[in-house]
């Protein structure tokens, strides 16, 4: 499991992580109910970045580092190619 953003280590107000070969937005308040979850397949990484960009319009804290790392991600998977 990859963690990306977590509110204990980055102030974070959801917790972005890949697991099973999916990126998961934990604790999500953008999905009504409790113990929500956002959940994308990992190669849909510009999906999350959308997602995580609600976030931010709603006023809620994601670190920018988890957008570069992101981003970051799908350009090195983008000039490999698919697998």
């Amino acid at each position: 499991m990859t963690m990306y953003a977590t509110p204990e280590r980055d102030g974070s107000a959801v917790t972005v992580v890949r697991a099973s070969g999916d990126l998961v937005c934990l604790n999500c308040p953008l999905i009504p109910g409790r113990d929500s979850y956002s959940r994308f397949r990992a190669a849909d990484i510009p999906t999350m970045l959308d997602h995580l960009d609600f976030h931010q319009i709603l006023g809620q804290h994601v670190p920018p580092a988890t957008f570069l790392r992101l981003r970051t991600e799908h350009a090195d998977n983008f000039e490999k190619g698919p697998r």
